[in-house]
């Protein structure tokens, strides 16, 4: 019917041999952890926004020219 078993060495590394983690550094991609931006330059200053009220005085009821 059968034969007897026969070993046959695989070809893997044994045990102690291996690294898992030195395996994962060569082979896992790294992601960045934190973007760092430079200050955004084109913001407009404070003292030139508007104070609260002063936007809507150029605005004149509905039929005022008439």
């Amino acid at each position: 019917m059968g034969s007897k078993y026969e070993f046959k060495a695989g070809m893997n590394p044994g045990p102690g041999y291996y690294e898992p983690t030195k395996a994962d550094e060569i082979t896992k991609t790294k992601s960045q952890t934190a973007i760092i931006k430079p200050p955004n330059e084109f913001r407009l200053p404070a003292e030139t926004s508007p104070a609260p009220g002063e936007y809507d005085g150029h605005l004149k009821p509905i039929g005022a020219d008439l």
